[in-house]
């Protein structure tokens, strides 16, 4: 397991680390319009409904530490009936949403 950092981009996106490996890699490169910036050693993904749901589905079995910019994104996301891709979301990614913001959010 790897921990994902999500962060709000200045250049509109949504930018991804983790620290190296290469099952992870793989997987973002399966995300439209995904960009690595190897200055920074990060990814970014569009900041849209689809490309986090995408990630998300992608990637449950990693913890997700998410910037406090991003977490009212996430709100719709899981109040969506039904949660598109929720058959995909492991426990880690409802504890993640429960830790940032479900508990300030209910």
């Amino acid at each position: 397991m790897t921990k994902i950092l999500l962060e709000k981009s200045t250049s509109g996106g949504i930018k991804i680390r983790f620290n190296y490996a290469a099952e992870l890699v793989e997987k973002i490169k399966k995300i439209n319009n995904r960009s690595w910036h190897p200055e920074g050693k990060y990814w970014t993904i569009p900041e849209t409904e689809e490309a986090l749901l995408q990630l998300l589905a992608l990637c449950p079995e990693h913890e997700f530490s998410i910037e406090l910019a991003l977490r009212p994104m996430l709100i719709p996301l899981f109040l969506q009936q039904p949660v598109p891709g929720l058959a995909f979301w492991g426990r880690r990614v409802w504890d993640a949403f429960d830790r940032t913001v479900g508990a300030a959010y209910f």
